[in-house]
């Protein structure tokens, strides 16, 4: 069974004893040269133990060539953000709790929406909440179909609220399921007032039973549904506690 060849500078590195280092891009080019994930580590750590602090570009080739231990060391002081490139590289493919501690040190500001939704079987719930109340721009609105089942409802209707400014729009069908879940009347109103498409009968009849009549009202004229002007009797005292008298023969 062949090999893997090390390069003479990586061999050289590996065998004498270190007293000083190079950059973290030049260490972390050792350790891939090394082709071997125990000296790699090795190294690694060693370096970590000299002073060296890597950077967020050196975490993906170092976590293809040393172990978990390691690169738990690794994040634990690393300096810089993650892109959103790397972090979508990077989704999926570390050691889980590598990659919590990895969010928690090096996210950034800066992610865009999409980003964010690979992340939500991936974050802790309370990183995952702080990376989604600080993401650039807002979710759309099947996005925030699927975060209704990561999220508190407060953080929901942040989110929400942010979106309509954005001039994000709801279909009616994904209204009434906001409506089920229990948003605040005011977002359910602002949504139904930009709905893209018209309500059926059925919706504007829930969407009846639920708001205010003034709230309705203004969604019924938007969207021409049927108003329910029901008629209100008015009843006195005499004529409900007066009894039904047959009227005499005569």
């Amino acid at each position: 069974r062949s090999t893997p060849i090390k390069s003479s500078a990586a061999s050289d590195v590996y065998k004498r004893q270190l007293t000083s280092y190079g950059s973290p891009a030049e260490v972390t080019e050792v350790a891939m040269e090394l082709c071997d994930e125990k000296a790699a580590s090795r190294l690694i750590n060693r370096a970590l133990d000299a002073g060296v602090t890597f950077q967020v570009e050196n975490i993906e080739d170092l976590n293809c060539c040393v172990d978990t231990a390691t690169m738990k060391r690794v994040v634990s002081s690393v300096q810089g953000t993650l892109s959103d490139e790397a972090l979508d590289t990077l989704t999926g493919c570390m050691d889980d709790e590598v990659f919590q501690t990895l969010l928690k040190k090096a996210t950034s500001d800066q992610y865009a929406p999409a980003t964010i939704m690979e992340l939500v079987d991936c974050a802790d719930e309370e990183t995952f909440k702080t990376m989604v109340m600080k993401v650039t721009g807002c979710f759309d609105a099947e996005q925030l179909d699927i975060l209704r089942d990561y999220l508190d409802q407060a953080t929901i209707e942040t989110l929400i609220e942010k979106s309509l400014q954005g001039k994000v729009r709801f279909a009616p069908q994904q209204i009434m399921e906001w409506l089920d879940f229990g948003i605040s009347e005011s977002l359910i109103e602002k949504m139904s007032l930009t709905a893209q498409g018209t309500f059926d009968a059925n919706q504007a009849e829930e969407l009846y039973d639920v708001l205010p009549d003034d709230t309705y009202l203004k969604i019924a004229k938007k969207h021409h549904l049927e108003l329910h002007n029901e008629p209100i009797y008015e009843l006195s005292l005499i004529h409900i506690s007066e009894p039904t008298r047959p009227e005499p023969i005569s």
